[in-house]
């Protein structure tokens, strides 16, 4: 049972050291410990400012990567929509322009056809005045004498008579 129940002279020689302990640690050791420790604080606390810092941080950077994509998005629709007003304008114009190339086509045709059907009815007024002088001589048997003179006659009959 004594080892259970201390004398009174351990318990003032242990407590004497424990004091003596507690005095060397104070003035060797407990300034560094404590230093240490404000230290690992600061070193904490510095941490989780720069911790939400950066989160907010991100956060503006987030919100600002949004801001930039939806205006690129914004550009994008614009360009988009000036080409294709750009390509119905550029279609329109051909459509015009297509237009004019037939109506000028039609209208050269229409000035040709119209220059072929005259020079076919002249021709045919020539020949007709020609084979009308060689009838004429056949019919009357001799020759005419002033053919030119006679074949303008003709042609000029011919021209008032429409065909």
């Amino acid at each position: 049972m004594d080892l259970l129940l201390p004398g009174l002279g351990l318990i003032v020689w242990n407590s004497l050291f424990f004091l003596i302990a507690v005095a060397i640690l104070t003035k060797f050791a407990w300034k560094p410990i404590l230093s240490m420790l404000d230290a690992r604080d600061k070193h904490i606390a510095e941490s989780l400012e720069k911790a939400r810092q950066a989160r907010e941080e991100l956060s503006g950077v987030k919100a600002e990567s949004q801001q930039i994509l939806r205006q690129a998005r914004k550009e994008r629709e614009e360009i988009v929509g000036q080409a294709r007003k750009e390509r119905d304008s550029i279609l329109e114009q051909a459509r015009q322009e297509a237009g004019v190339q037939a109506a000028s086509i039609l209208d050269d045709a229409h000035t040709m056809i119209e220059r072929e059907k005259q020079r076919a009815k002249d021709d045919l007024r020539r020949d007709l005045a020609g084979i009308s002088v060689t009838l004429a001589e056949k019919v009357l048997g001799e020759e005419l004498k002033d053919a030119d003179a006679q074949r303008k006659s003709i042609e000029k009959s011919i021209e008032e008579v429409t065909l």
